[in-house]
């Protein structure tokens, strides 16, 4: 019995390390997501992304690609930068974010030598599906940010 008693213990502590490991790699995962400002989860049902698809092409895609420049920069990889909230803010009010001079949207705005119009008219849902539009596209197309330049 005593062999038997082994094999129970022996499983009780696998089990235990691996519900410890899974745990600590959960925990890892969400603490590096939080410390970066991140609470990007967007919607990924087809119709959600169809919807914010639709909404790109009507607001977005005459200056912004997924993965070209337009007359402003391309936006493939953004999701995986910055947080829904920072970029929530820009696209409502571009010039108000430009202005409390945070490091990317001055950069990008030095190199594009022009100022978004602001979208603080689009309900909160559309800005999401559009913002669940480009994640998709990102994660597809295994998008990079745009890196900026230091000017």
């Amino acid at each position: 019995m005593g062999q038997g008693n082994n094999k129970k213990k022996i499983i009780a502590y696998s089990v235990s390390f691996l519900v410890i490991v899974a745990g600590l790699t959960y925990f890892l995962i969400i603490r590096s997501n939080h410390a970066k400002g991140f609470e990007n989860t967007y919607p990924t049902d087809d119709q959600a992304v169809a919807r914010g698809k639709v909404l790109f092409n009507q607001y977005c895609a005459s200056c912004h690609g997924i993965q070209d420049d337009g007359i402003g920069p391309r936006l493939g990889g953004i999701t995986t930068l910055l947080s829904r909230t920072a970029l929530t803010a820009f696209i409502t009010n571009p010039e108000q974010i430009i202005a409390s001079k945070e490091q990317r949207a001055t950069r990008q705005y030095a190199q594009y030598k022009m100022l978004m119009p602001s979208f603080g008219f689009l309900a909160q849902s559309q800005i999401t599906e559009i913002l669940a539009y480009v994640d998709q596209q990102t994660k597809q197309f295994h998008i990079e940010p745009l890196p900026v330049n230091e000017s």
